[in-house]
């Protein structure tokens, strides 16, 4: 494998990023796979987006401007960390995690490349049931790891137009069709 040919300005990519007047939605940059992915992501995340992920392989979460609002389901219960900037963060491999990225916000993302046939999923739990500790899935979709913004945009828009799948099965309650449209 050939190593890259150039550097890259994270420092540049951070002042166009905070003066941009208006964001790309999911807006990230992939900056290697060779090895490493290393992806830079810049804010804000879609506004009330409600659904986790589950990666095959451990992230390393860096934080250069603003914060990551990251909830993670540890088994347990709902845990929530702010990364800050100048903070970083290891995520083990399978663990459920949304990450919320406000105005202004620009982390970099590293984990190991993943080959085509790996999946990741995207899930949304119950809030209803989370507020009482019980990670409650309304629904889950497995995916390819190849093609991330239209995996993404594709099942979250089905999920948002489906009322069967928002309903909860225990306790009832319909997740909002507004939560993280994109």
């Amino acid at each position: 494998m050939k190593p890259p040919t150039e550097s890259f300005d994270i420092q540049a990519f951070l002042a166009l990023s905070q003066a941009a007047a208006e964001h790309p939605l999911m807006n990230h940059r992939t900056l290697w796979d060779n090895g490493f992915l290393v992806r830079l992501f810049d804010g804000p995340t879609t506004p009330g987006r409600a659904d986790f992920h589950i990666n095959q392989v451990p992230e390393l979460f860096y934080q250069l401007a603003g914060t990551l609002d990251l909830r993670l389901w540890d088994g347990e219960r709902f845990v929530d960390h702010c990364i800050g900037p100048g903070e970083v963060y290891s995520l083990p491999a399978l663990v459920p995690h949304r990450n919320r990225r406000p105005e202004g916000s620009v982390g970099l993302v590293v984990h190991v490349t993943r080959t085509p046939e790996q999946t990741d999923a995207i899930l949304w739990y119950c809030e209803a049931c989370a507020e009482q500790h019980t990670a409650t899935v309304l629904h889950r979709v497995d995916y390819s790891v190849n093609a991330l913004r239209e995996n993404l945009r594709t099942h979250i828009r089905a999920f948002l137009a489906d009322s069967e799948q928002r309903t909860c099965g225990v306790c009832g309650t319909v997740a909002s069709a507004e939560q993280g449209a994109m």
